[in-house]
């Protein structure tokens, strides 16, 4: 799949142009951000099945929430704006303009990162991303599900080198046009955002942050981190909601892509200008990545074959040997099954219960995990022999959960526990399980 910028404007039917015009005005040429989303949202109001205005609100009401550098409402609180908890944390007060953001973390004499004492905790950050980032991106999924499948969007050159501007990036800046097949590939990428903010939120992350800086070689995780923080990565007693919402995510993540996916697979006319586009030579790569994510899907309500060495682009029977050296596993011919849905259960799983002792070698100091150390190589029975999948399959249903006040945490963790116990690579860090 191909990638050819990053954009937006959106140029749709019935578009009220004049509260459009500003909020692009304001976006690409002004460059004020909370102008910008105030424009964007007056133009949802003036048209709210307009495209455009759907497309832009919901980029404007995240970067918004990044890029916004004021106080929040409480005069009590700091976890209630970015700017807030950037001052905590001593970021730079200068260089702070989404546009071109440049500040940084406060360092010391040596030129490592030296956090003020009174930097937020762990659990500090969960909570101004509880009731700032989340919301937003929920909201923003909103809209953008609400843009027309006719809906075409064109941004020029210009309002490219804008974006990539911000971004740091340095790709020529061309004229993109996005289509409904890019709208859902972005819903798709903002449903994986939150449901990793979500799983993440489900987990005790309540650690000192500045009492690890500055960084030294000789910090050992298991004796500094984990050993000095019982309950770090356990599960918190609000998981069950976390984990529920989590899981629906995730699924609608896959079933968003597969919708942005196959209209571009149908899609006749040129694409060389287009977002995203699939190559004819890459289109036997994307059907296997559609059926690993198949896989995936029915892995969160189900125990399913997920690894079984008949994959051309993966080559899966080394997955397999590499799983039993690290794992200590015995994953044999058939392959080996998941059931992902297992994480968003508030019980059996518990991330801390299978992370492997963390080693640490003091001459090359360096942290490391022996092969075959977990203490349980199928993670409380998330990978497990093919072997072992009952005929009929047994599909649990998860309880439903009453409506949660999303609350959540930063969003790469899942990704690093993924990556602590030995899977990321397995591209199956989310998951999800319907009732």
């Amino acid at each position: 799949m191909a990638f050819a910028g990053t954009a937006v404007l959106l140029l749709g039917p019935g578009s009220a142009a004049a509260t459009l015009a500003d909020c692009r005005q304001k976006l690409f040429v002004v460059q004020d951000i909370v102008a910008a989303d105030d424009a964007c949202a007056a133009a949802v109001v003036a048209d709210p099945l307009d495209g455009a205005a759907r497309f832009f609100r919901a980029a404007s009401r995240v970067l918004r929430v990044l890029g916004e550098n004021t106080d929040g409402s409480s005069p009590t609180q700091f976890t209630d704006s970015v700017k807030e908890m950037m001052d905590r944390f001593g970021i730079s007060s200068g260089g702070r303009d989404i546009y071109d953001f440049s500040a940084s973390l406060p360092k010391n004499l040596d030129g490592k990162i030296d956090l003020p004492d009174n930097s937020p905790d762990g659990s500090d950050v969960q909570q101004a991303l509880a009731a700032l980032l989340v919301p937003a991106i929920t909201a923003s999924i909103s809209d953008l599900r609400s843009i027309p499948q006719e809906t075409v969007l064109n941004l020029t050159g210009a309002e490219v080198q804008v974006i990539w501007g911000a971004t740091g990036l340095s790709f020529k800046a061309n004229p993109v046009e996005i289509d409904y097949g890019d709208v859902k590939l972005i819903e798709s990428g903002f449903l994986v955002w939150k449901s990793q903010l979500l799983l993440a939120d489900a987990l005790d992350l309540d650690v000192d942050i500045d009492s690890y800086t500055p960084i030294e070689e000789t910090i050992q995780i298991q004796r500094d981190v984990i050993d000095a923080n019982p309950l770090l990565l356990t599960l918190q007693p609000t998981a069950a909601c976390s984990l529920f919402d989590a899981d629906m995510a995730n699924g609608e993540a896959i079933d968003a892509y597969m919708s942005g996916s196959d209209f571009i697979r149908e899609e006749s006319d040129e694409q060389l200008d287009d977002l995203f586009s699939i190559e004819p030579g890459d289109l036997s790569k994307e059907a296997e990545i559609r059926a690993h994510l198949s896989t995936l899907r029915s892995s969160l309500e189900c125990p399913t074959l997920g690894l079984n060495e008949s994959s051309t682009w993966i080559n899966e029977a080394a997955v397999i040997s590499e799983l039993n050296t690290e794992l200590g596993s015995s994953f044999g011919a058939g392959g080996a099954a998941f059931d992902f849905g297992l994480f968003f259960q508030a019980t059996p799983f518990s991330p801390r219960s299978v992370l492997p002792p963390v080693g640490f070698d003091v001459a090359g100091s360096r942290n490391f995990i022996a092969n075959a150390s977990y203490p349980d190589p199928t993670f409380q029975g998330v990978l497990l022999p093919a072997a072992s999948l009952s005929s009929p399959r047994v599909c649990p249903v998860l309880p439903a959960c009453a409506p949660s006040v999303p609350a959540v945490s930063p969003q790469g963790l899942a990704l690093l526990v993924c990556l602590l116990i030995g899977i990321g690579r397995l591209t199956a860090c989310s998951s999800h399980r319907h009732q």
